[in-house]
């Protein structure tokens, strides 16, 4: 194809263009549906389970040219759920990667994000249990328990909600 300069300005003239012309290779677009998959950066913390992502749309349309098109392993919508206690609902922008998870770019992603609900749900529970001192004998004749002091107060005790209901003070092994 040849360059054509034209100056705008009557005052300026074009002497000479280089590279004179260039050579325009026309390749054609293809399209595929594929898949969207969810990949989690980071877990959520422990305690918490994730469920099942729900994703609105499932599938997306990429398109481009044939060899990049051809490279194409998945769409993925990455996800961060570092530290997240509650559910998980936003818009997730997505990428193109290889077999390989290297990124394609170059590629058109129709949507190019999709809104990703992940539930979070709680597991485990910690509760504060009080630490009960369990005397083995009673004091001779004539002596009497003046105190008891109990260092911490009480524990933190973790599990599930049915299992935390079950649980009563910490008693101690018998102090004698």
């Amino acid at each position: 194809v040849p360059i054509v300069v034209r100056s705008l300005n009557g005052d300026i003239s074009v002497r000479a263009v280089a590279p004179s012309t260039v050579e325009v290779v026309l390749e054609p677009v293809v399209q595929r549906a594929l898949q969207i998959t969810v990949v989690i950066a980071d877990s959520e913390p422990i305690g918490f389970a994730r469920g099942e992502p729900v994703l609105s749309p499932e599938t997306v349309m990429i398109s481009g040219t044939a060899n990049l098109i051809d490279l194409v392993d998945r769409v993925v919508a990455p996800v961060d759920l570092s530290g997240t206690t509650v559910d998980v609902d936003l818009p997730v922008t997505l990428q193109v990667r290889t077999n390989t998870g290297a990124a394609i770019s170059n590629i058109r992603i129709e949507p190019p994000t999709v809104n990703v609900l992940i539930p979070i749900k709680q597991e485990l529970y910690r509760r504060a249990v009080a630490i009960a001192p369990q005397l083995a004998d009673f004091p001779a004749a004539g002596f009497r328990v003046a105190a008891i002091t109990v260092v911490p107060l009480n524990v933190i005790v973790v599990g599930t909600l049915q299992g935390l209901e079950r649980v009563g003070p910490a008693v101690t092994v018998p102090i004698s």
